[in-house]
């Protein structure tokens, strides 16, 4: 899912460069394999069908979901939202990748790795990376985790909601739904993330209230909140303002005429 807006800068992380290379022809040929092994995601369909209620924006499902897409819009918008499968790889960081559609008439494998968004220019004011793991990989010394969003980091995106481990489909789906509704009310990042916890854990279910299902989302960078702008709801704050100053101003013209005659 994607949510409109602006451009940023784009920082490349040279380190690995030259394994890059020589890994590449074996990353797209093992492509096809990886998908094998992945199972379905039900509830991120219902997850952004919930986020959809909340915020305007742009929402690609299926195969609409892909790749080339993600790198088309993703510098346009201020919100990035993610709902995949994410794959860690622990020896080589910077091979991590985030799982999009398959498009066999593409350019590009549908595998999003992390020396890629190094490479990238994105605009957007926060990330929710809503995969499993994609705040984990490599501890560098000198470095810190080596990670997806650190990749995210680096393409711009001052502020990430990332995993620490292998998250629920359905609670996932749920605790983004409550996240996104605080967001909208104006609370900042890391409240609007507590807030939704906290309803998990006061929901009454014995197991959604469990630590595993909404403990793993942590939010890193700027926690500031983000003024979401629906456009079919216009602003009526501001015509109401601009009605009391243009009646303020129509009776200090009305006085100033009054206290003129008076002076005379």
């Amino acid at each position: 899912m994607l949510i409109e807006m602006k451009i940023v800068l784009s920082i490349c992380f040279v380190w690995f460069v030259s394994s890059i290379a020589a890994q590449e022809l074996e990353t797209f040929e093992r492509a096809d394999s990886v998908y094998e092994g992945l199972r379905s995601l039900p509830w991120s369909e219902k997850e952004l069908d919930a986020i959809a209620e909340v915020l305007p924006g742009k929402f690609y499902k299926f195969t609409d979901a892909s790749e080339e897409r993600f790198k088309s819009e993703a510098p346009k918008h201020r919100i990035i939202h993610l709902a995949t499968h994410a794959i860690i790889d622990d020896k080589a960081p910077l091979y991590s990748k985030l799982i999009f559609a398959k498009n066999p008439k593409g350019r590009e494998d549908g595998l999003l790795h992390t020396y890629e968004l190094y490479n990238m220019r994105l605009n957007a004011d926060l990330a929710v990376l809503s995969a499993c793991n994609t705040g984990s990989g490599m501890l560098v010394r000198g470095e810190g985790v080596i990670s997806l969003a650190r990749g995210f980091l680096y393409a711009g995106c001052p502020s990430i909601v990332m995993s620490l481990w292998s998250i629920d489909d359905k609670s996932t789906s749920l605790l983004m739904r409550n996240f996104y509704e605080g967001l909208s009310q104006g609370l900042t990042k890391d409240e609007a993330l507590r807030e939704s916890k906290l309803k998990m854990i006061n929901s009454g279910d014995p197991v959604m209230s469990n630590p595993y299902y909404w403990a793993g989302f942590v939010t890193i960078g700027d926690t500031r909140p983000i003024r979401i702008e629906n456009p079919g709801r216009p602003d009526w704050w501001i015509y109401i303002l601009a009605g009391i100053i243009i009646v303020l101003a129509g009776l200090a013209t009305r006085f100033r005429k009054k206290f003129l005659k008076l002076s005379r």
